[in-house]
């Protein structure tokens, strides 16, 4: 299991013995001091989120994860602050899934309004959630934390995004609680008000602590997902979502409804149905689009911010930054260009304020396939 987050704690002794190899893509631009070369935790949110999935079980320490026999691969996609760029983010997706990942947790996201359509939904994501899709990794994404206080009719990403199981929240009641969002992004439902998991020692010396949010519901999910893999690894995405789906319990209006999605998850009921079913043909009905505080943790940026004074350029193939210099030369247009870890993706760096002038500017050059705005993303 990927965990796309603020990294791990990675010598944690509930943690250390599930991890894998992984990265960190934070860029060096974060206000924040300068990014690790590993993908160790310097907020709180991924070593938590971490926990859920698969803490060591049986140690006689701490708590034991939804699948406390996973694999877990911390990516770093978010500073100190739980905040992310749109490239770190799709950097790490591709990460993930060119280096083994079968299912890939999110508990961070950004609020849309379905009339932003030049930061919404931003396009090197929705490459690389279909990219990732497209490959057979179950693709799990917080539903979000705005609860009442979110846009009516905005969405949120990644857990709008086809192919995406979208968590909400419940509290100890299996009722939904305050700040989770509701919207036909959400799929189903699972325990996220105060949730005891894993935490950084450098910051909380037991190494345990409660915390609340879609965040903490997204890897119960993600954990889930990885439990049936373990059962069948043959299990192809569509087998895994629709098992975790059909076997939640729905406790909303009956069928599916935007708060509780199909239900609140039921590892029992899924491991039940996977023995008696197999691989199932069932496809589920897809959600019909609906309208509808969070809690103690990393402060959000405003919906659709996006880092002042940078741009992501993703070029035509056969195309290199090159021509793109070329081309801002030849519009008196002053920018610097550097590379990512994308091929065709560099980032440009222009004058804080203008970034929209630029953008309209260079879109249809010969050069560019498409130009967007570096919308941040943060922790759930």
């Amino acid at each position: 299991v990927a965990v796309l987050d603020t990294g791990v704690d990675l010598t944690h002794p509930d943690l250390a013995a599930n991890l894998v190899p992984g990265a960190t893509f934070v860029s060096a631009n974060d206000n924040c001091p300068a990014p690790p070369s590993s993908p160790s935790d310097d907020n709180f949110h991924g070593t938590h989120v971490a926990g859920i999935v698969a803490a060591v079980g049986d140690n006689g320490v701490g708590v034991a994860g939804m699948n406390w026999h996973a694999r877990l691969m911390p990516v770093k996609v978010l500073d100190c602050r739980g905040w992310g760029g749109t490239l770190e983010v799709a950097e790490g997706i591709r990460y993930a899934v060119d280096h083994g990942a079968r299912v890939i947790n999110m508990s961070l996201g950004m609020s849309c309004p379905q009339d932003s359509k030049e930061q919404c939904p931003p396009g090197l994501l929705t490459d690389a959630v279909a990219y990732a899709v497209s490959k057979g990794v179950v693709v799990v994404a917080a539903s979000g934390n705005l609860g009442s206080g979110a846009t009516p009719g905005s969405a949120f990403w990644p857990a709008a995004y086809p192919g995406v199981i979208g968590v909400g929240a419940t509290d100890s009641s299996d009722k939904v609680t305050s700040f989770s969002n509701s919207g036909y992004f959400v799929d189903v439902v699972a325990p996220g008000y105060s949730i005891l998991s894993t935490y950084p020692r450098s910051l909380n010396a037991v190494g345990y602590a409660y915390e609340s949010g879609t965040s903490m519901s997204t890897p119960f999910v993600s954990g889930l997902a990885a439990l049936l893999l373990s059962v069948n690894p043959s299990l192809s995405t569509t087998d895994v979502t629709n098992d975790i789906l059909l076997s939640a319990r729905d406790l909303g209006t009956p069928g599916w409804d935007p708060a509780y999605g199909y239900g609140l998850i039921d590892a029992g009921a899924a491991l039940r149905r996977l023995a008696q079913v197999g691989a199932t043909a069932e496809v589920m009905a897809a959600a019909t689009p609906a309208e509808t505080r969070a809690p103690a943790g990393n402060t959000p940026p405003a919906p659709g911010t996006y880092r002042p004074g940078e741009l992501l350029v993703q070029l035509k193939p056969g195309h290199s930054e090159l021509g793109l210099s070329h081309a801002l030369s030849a519009m008196s247009l002053s920018a610097a260009v550097s590379k990512t870890s994308l091929s065709d993706v560099v980032r440009l760096h222009v004058p804080a304020g203008r970034e929209l002038e630029y953008m309209r500017r260079l879109q249809g050059q010969a050069d560019v396939q498409a130009v967007y705005l570096d919308v941040l993303l943060f922790a759930q």
